[in-house]
């Protein structure tokens, strides 16, 4: 089994890499090939590491682990997430106070591989039950996070996601190109409002994640919890 976990900073994932050394040390994984890439912030980085690595090898699973911000103040914080679909919403141009994406513009179809009516699906149905009892949630993937009153607003409307991220939309445009199968998982570590890091939890967000990202490669992996 070739696996491919994909993070933007080695801090969302630093208790998942110590497990998986704890199990390579004990041989637990000597039938798996596991390869952890760290992209750095942003879908530019994330594009650029998985055009280099899905064209070498033929990966079973690629995994994208990370947190995310919230629209929906009905998810707890600290929870994890299933993203099943995600959009590029900042790539566009503004019209006086109208924001116009790349479909509105008549740059991308939104309904050409591998959008769907400006969605990246994710069609792939992995039986895992640690997947299968998490929220799955649309997402949108920006350049910039969200941080003023307008900008906030605006996002919401146009496409009522639940979470936000940096990365999510580029990995699974690239995924979904080079047929790979794969998993966007994000934590929740703040609302999306007003900055205000007092407000956040990082710490849940990262725990409930890893906690999360290990029951899943325990499973997939069918690999005894030690």
């Amino acid at each position: 089994m070739k696996l491919l976990i994909v993070a933007a900073t080695r801090m969302e994932i630093e208790p998942l890499e110590a497990y998986l050394t704890r199990l390579d040390d004990q041989q637990l994984i000597r039938n798996h090939a596991i390869e952890i890439v760290i992209t750095g912030a942003g879908g530019m980085c994330t594009a650029y590491h998985l055009g280099k690595l899905l064209q070498q090898d033929n990966w079973d699973l690629a995994l994208n682990l990370g947190i995310c911000g919230s629209f929906d103040k009905k998810i707890p914080l600290g929870t994890t997430v299933n993203v099943v679909a995600d959009t590029f919403a900042d790539l566009g141009a503004e019209d006086g106070d109208a924001f116009l994406d790349a479909f509105e513009l008549q740059l991308m179809n939104a309904d050409t591989f591998p959008f769907e009516s400006g969605w990246i699906p994710n069609k792939f149905e992995s039986g895992i039950t640690a997947v299968k009892v998490l929220p799955a949630v649309r997402a949108i993937t920006v350049n910039t996070v969200s941080g003023n009153k307008r900008t906030i607003e605006r996002r919401s409307l146009k496409y009522d996601a639940a979470v936000e991220s940096m990365e999510g939309a580029a990995f699974m445009w690239c995924c979904s190109k080079e047929s790979i199968p794969f998993l966007q998982l994000r934590a929740v570590s703040n609302y999306v409002m007003l900055r205000d890091k007092n407000s956040w939890d990082m710490p849940a967000a990262i725990r409930d994640l890893n906690e999360t990202a290990i029951k899943l490669l325990d499973e997939y992996l069918q690999i005894e919890n030690r």
